[in-house]
């Protein structure tokens, strides 16, 4: 069976069962679909998974990492229209203190030692080891990184 056959049978059984998936399951396989380039198949789960993102999943804990893969293909693949709620919800749960610690981090009001820590823990707690391509470049740009 190719790859993308076996990406469609997954793809398939995800869709189904849509409501009992975790940001794991759907993180992992748009994910996968994205680097297959199966636009098709991500443009049949992708609309209703961003849906289930925004409604249904948890953004507490150590989800950071799924939630940054998924949203990198979302921002890749999704109408922004059609995001909006995703978008308030990852934004307020992962990229603003992403944000607000790296500022920190790279500015002088807090001692660095501190900003460190503050830096460190946040991605500890939160599991983020990327940023993924999209909103690494996003988050740079914040703190007046040019990317070319």
């Amino acid at each position: 069976m190719s790859g993308e056959r076996f990406a469609a049978k997954i793809a398939a059984g995800i869709a189904r069962g849509l409501k009992e998936s975790t940001c794991f399951d759907l993180s992992i396989l748009v994910w996968s679909l994205d680097i297959l380039n199966s636009s098709e198949l991500l443009g049949g789960i992708l609309p209703d998974a961003v849906d289930h993102f925004a409604d249904e999943l948890e953004d507490g804990g150590d989800v950071g990492m799924f939630w940054f893969d998924f949203a990198n293909v979302v921002a890749l693949h999704v109408p922004p229209k059609r995001t909006e709620a995703f978008d308030a919800k990852f934004f307020r749960s992962f990229l603003e203190p992403v944000e607000s610690t790296l500022l920190n981090l790279s500015g002088t009001e807090v001692p660095h030692a501190q900003a460190l820590d503050a830096w460190q823990e946040l991605l500890h707690e939160r599991q983020i080891p990327y940023l993924g391509p999209h909103y690494t470049g996003t988050v740079l740009s914040q703190l007046g990184v040019r990317i070319v």
